[in-house]
């Protein structure tokens, strides 16, 4: 199977026409064509927007199915959470063992506020 095969496959998979695909990703029909006919191959900025839409271009490119880990509902993380996660990414070494040790005291903080509440009766 080729990369054009791969491609058209994965256009197949997430439900777009040509005309559709080349749309969203800035190109023209006869490119998407060319690139799934085998005559031109995709250019990385194409691989990239198509990644960007949820094709799995490990897949195209290689013919290896890009591995999915699919959190449990518990370990997903909410937009803010990301968002933290993203900043944390983006700091220094230094202050990211500093945000550790923040996250870790407050942790421990709110561990003992919670063992220090008085137990609730029940009616």
């Amino acid at each position: 199977m080729s990369i054009g095969d791969r491609l058209r496959e994965e256009r197949d998979r997430l439900g777009f026409i040509q005309e559709k695909l080349a749309e969203l990703l800035g190109t023209t029909k006869k490119t998407v064509i060319d690139y799934e006919k085998g005559n031109t191959s995709p250019k990385a900025d194409f691989l990239a927007a198509l990644a960007g839409i949820g094709a799995d271009v490990n897949y195209i490119v290689t013919g290896n199915r890009t591995v999915v880990y699919e959190p449990r509902s518990k370990y997903e993380l909410n937009p803010e959470q990301m968002a933290l996660l993203d900043n944390f990414e983006h700091c220094s070494e230094e202050d990211k063992r500093a945000i550790q040790r923040l996250a870790l005291l407050a942790a421990k903080e709110a561990d003992t506020e919670e063992e220090q509440k008085p137990a609730q009766k029940s009616a």
